[in-house]
């Protein structure tokens, strides 16, 4: 007896094809599907089931599949599908298995109950990578609201055309604001920047720039909640998409105000010591310990002293500093200043320097090396003053002594000098005239000498001369020599300054 299977064969050959596409659907998705037989507690699962419980047959017990899922998790599972058979209530459900191989998996698993064949049809997949996914989401999330919320800086959220969708903490508490008032408020009308037309015609301007793709910087300002102006290094950048269109713009700031203000302070303080340098009777210098005291800094000041402007001497552009030193003193302090730097004392020096002009002026300096921690010499500090009308009068006040010193002890006439009520000068002549040495006599009160008859009276008008009272300058009265003569003498007195 022959007879036709071709169709037979054919629907197996269908199933059997649905069968492989079945199982590598289930592979691909990590997945199975289960079907239990109550009337038996007998359970059948396919491939991707088996695998993902990691059982070796696709017969199962209940008893042997309900130990599979980790303890926590069974009462919810025993209960769900209890209310699936008795109430039909759907079973959707997640939770957590410990295969043999100590593997843990996340599982979902939704099924449906046949009551006419008293049977129970499911599926269950694999949500592992899902779970994790949400896990480290959540966690990211929770980082990014913890460092954009305590970040120091400014920062937001803003749509495309510039409503606010987000503000950290700091932008928030700068205002006095909390999120849901300033939510969907115009970036640029918003209390930000509501103080200044201004500034909200800057920001609108960046936000249409940003919406383009650019990134936008510039200082602005707010005010807080205080009402105090704050300034802001101020900066918008876009965010796309993977076609690269603007899908959200953050605006972020720095308040920079303290800065701003130190800047400004700096400005003055360098005012200030521009003025009280330009007002120095000389110039500040900062050099380099060579031959040529290579100037890194001179001050203003030079050029009146010198007659060359600080640019100048600036690294030898046009001249080095020691060629105005006059030629007899150059070996001299260059000398002197490595004596000085190898103690770490202060350099003082009076010399000579030759002016642009051509001139000779004499200058005092004080200056010292200025170190590193590590001991290593940087470069010389130090300030250099015109002294000529000084030194000129010194020479003229030496020469003037030297003639006062000539002319007194040439003359036969007796010169005293007396100041307060001792003396402090007195001439061969007067020595002479009294018997005294000029060390004895700068012993004596200048009356002690003086006759008695009239010492009260010399006493009296030389103490009131020295006050500046107006007493006789020129009288007679009798002196006692150390002989014990009595000699008559015409003395004649002036008020002068004597050292100072």
């Amino acid at each position: 007896i022959f007879r036709d299977q071709s169709k037979e064969k054919e629907k197996q050959k269908i199933i059997s094809e649905n069968e492989t596409r079945l199982r590598r659907a289930e592979n691909i998705a990590h997945a199975g599907n289960w079907e239990i037989d109550l009337t038996t507690g007998t359970i059948y699962g396919s491939e991707g089931a088996q695998n993902l419980y990691g059982l070796k047959s696709n017969v199962w017990k209940l008893e042997e599949v309900q130990k599979i899922p980790l303890p926590e998790y069974r009462e919810k599972l025993s209960t769900s599908l209890n209310n699936l058979i008795k109430y039909n209530q759907p079973y959707d459900i997640e939770f957590k298995i410990k295969r043999a191989d100590g593997k843990i998996l996340y599982i979902h698993s939704v099924a449906e109950y046949d009551k006419e064949n008293n049977k129970v049809f499911g599926v269950i997949e694999d949500i592992t990578d899902y779970k994790n996914l949400i896990k480290a989401l959540k966690e990211s999330e929770e980082k990014f609201k913890v460092i954009f919320n305590q970040s120091f800086g400014l920062v937001g959220l803003l749509t495309p055309d510039g409503r606010v969708l987000e503000a950290n903490e700091t932008a928030l508490k700068m205002i006095g604001k909390a999120m849901p008032e300033i939510y969907n408020t115009q970036f640029e009308k918003s209390p930000w920047f509501n103080h200044s037309f201004i500034e909200q015609t800057k920001i609108t301007d960046a936000i249409i720039r940003a919406a383009e793709g650019q990134f936008v910087r510039f200082n602005t300002t707010h005010l807080d909640s205080e009402g105090n102006l704050r300034y802001i290094d101020f900066s918008i950048s876009p965010v796309k998409d993977e076609y690269g269109k603007t899908i959200l713009l953050i605006p972020e700031g720095r308040d920079i105000t303290d800065v701003i203000k130190a800047e400004e302070e700096i400005k003055e303080r360098a005012r200030v010591y521009s003025t009280l340098l330009s007002n120095l009777p000389g110039f500040v210098y900062r050099c380099r310990n060579d031959r040529n005291w290579t100037m890194e800094f001179i001050s203003s000041g030079c050029e009146e002293i010198t007659g060359y402007k600080p640019e100048d001497f600036i690294g030898n552009n046009v001249i080095p500093f020691s060629d105005i030193i006059s030629p007899e003193y150059q070996e001299v302090i260059w000398n002197e200043w490595q004596s000085i730097l190898s103690e770490k004392s202060v350099f003082e020096y009076e010399y000579k320097i030759i002016a642009k002009d051509g001139s000779t002026k004499w200058v005092w300096e004080r200056g010292r090396g200025i170190f590193s921690e590590k001991g290593e010499l940087l470069f010389l500090e130090g300030f250099i003053t015109d002294i000529t009308v000084r030194k000129e009068s010194q020479d003229a006040l030496k020469e003037s002594e030297e003639l006062f010193r000539n002319l007194a002890e040439s003359t036969a006439t007796a010169i005293f000098i007396y100041q307060g009520t001792r003396f402090v000068f007195a001439n061969k002549a007067a020595e002479k005239l009294t018997g005294y040495s000029n060390e004895e006599l700068m012993q004596f009160d200048f009356w002690e000498f003086i006759h008695p008859k009239f010492r009260e009276l010399a006493k009296e008008r030389g103490l009131s001369r020295q006050k500046g009272a107006n007493v006789p300058s020129r009288y007679e009265f009798m002196i006692v020599t150390k002989e014990g003569k009595d000699i008559w003498i015409d003395f004649a007195a002036g008020k002068i300054t004597w050292k100072g």
